[in-house]
């Protein structure tokens, strides 16, 4: 178990409290040993100026088998002359592959996130006022063969992903002039990402 707490006066209240849980069991927790991951992260700042907080719980091995199971839950609040907040779930679920290898994996997710804006034109400065919501889709294809992950020495990490949302202008056509454009936001997102870890001259000592 990590935890951490922090604390600042210099501009008013601020301060951060978190920790995480690893290889823990949600069915036994005071016997542990099941591999899952709880993690709580609070943050606050300037009284009640700003505030986030998040929570997510990962279990890797659901029905005792190679699949992923991630859960996260998030809201965050700026309030200065402007006013932002910002509300979010998400759910994922992996897969690890034997085709073509067993470095592959399939992961599927659900997002959703609600923008509240109160003279904030993040999107737009027409849209200052309002709210957003964006529920997407997300599939990604991965294929990591990494040694020790948390210092890499060797391996690679591919992930090609597309990310959408519902086609509303398909069931509304007159959303895109309407009063609030941003309330349904619709778009496609197609990404490629490629990580090699190669050592840089010949082993010598211990590691030889």
């Amino acid at each position: 178990m990590n935890a951490s707490v922090g604390y600042s006066g210099a501009f008013g209240v601020t301060g951060a409290l978190g920790f995480t849980i690893n290889n823990f069991s949600l069915r036994n927790p005071l016997e542990g040993g099941a591999g899952q991951i709880l993690n709580f992260d609070w943050q606050f700042g300037e009284g009640a100026r700003f505030r986030t907080f998040s929570l997510s719980f990962t279990e890797p091995w659901l029905y005792d088998s190679p699949t992923t199971l991630g859960v996260s839950l998030f809201d965050t609040r700026q309030v200065y002359v402007t006013d932002l907040q910002q509300t979010g779930i998400s759910v994922r679920l992996g897969r690890r592959l034997k085709w073509p290898d067993d470095y592959f994996s399939l992961v599927y997710s659900i997002n959703l996130t609600q923008y509240k804006l109160r003279n904030y034109p993040i999107f737009d400065p027409n849209f200052k006022n309002g709210t957003s919501n964006n529920v997407s889709f997300k599939i990604a294809l991965q294929r990591s063969s990494v040694f020790n992950p948390i210092f890499p020495t060797s391996g690679s990490n591919m992930t090609t992903s597309v990310q959408f949302t519902p086609p509303y202008s398909l069931f509304n056509k007159d959303l895109a002039t309407s009063a609030n454009p941003y309330r349904t936001p619709e778009y496609h997102k197609w990404r490629f990402n490629a990580e090699w870890y190669v050592p840089i001259g010949k082993p010598s000592g211990a590691e030889k």
